[in-house]
């Protein structure tokens, strides 16, 4: 199924795996958010920023920093173009309040 609420359920899973310290089951369950995700939203939207994020920390956890790279400077492009839209950002008094 490609619904992003299974996207959710998948991360929050794979979540669970690695925080259990089982990234090698959780890498599958992430990249399938991750696919099910770019596939609703676009490669370009925070919800795919978030899951490349999930997917590089599983593979950091792996040793395979060489894969985790690219996916956390797509990430972090990804959350640098939001920032640059209007409304993409906290205020400076939301920035403030959270503080």
């Amino acid at each position: 199924m490609r619904h992003p609420h299974v996207a959710t359920r998948l991360n929050n899973l794979a979540l669970i795996l690695r925080d259990l310290g089982l990234p090698a089951e959780a890498r599958p369950l992430q990249e399938r958010a991750l696919a099910i995700d770019e596939a609703a939203y676009g490669p370009d939207h925070p919800t795919v920023a978030r899951d490349l994020n999930n997917l590089a920390q599983i593979l950091q956890d792996l040793g395979l920093l060489g894969e985790a790279r690219p996916l956390q400077e797509r990430a972090l492009a990804i959350d640098e173009a939001q920032r640059k839209q209007p409304g993409g950002g906290p205020s400076t008094k939301e920035a403030g309040e959270r503080a």
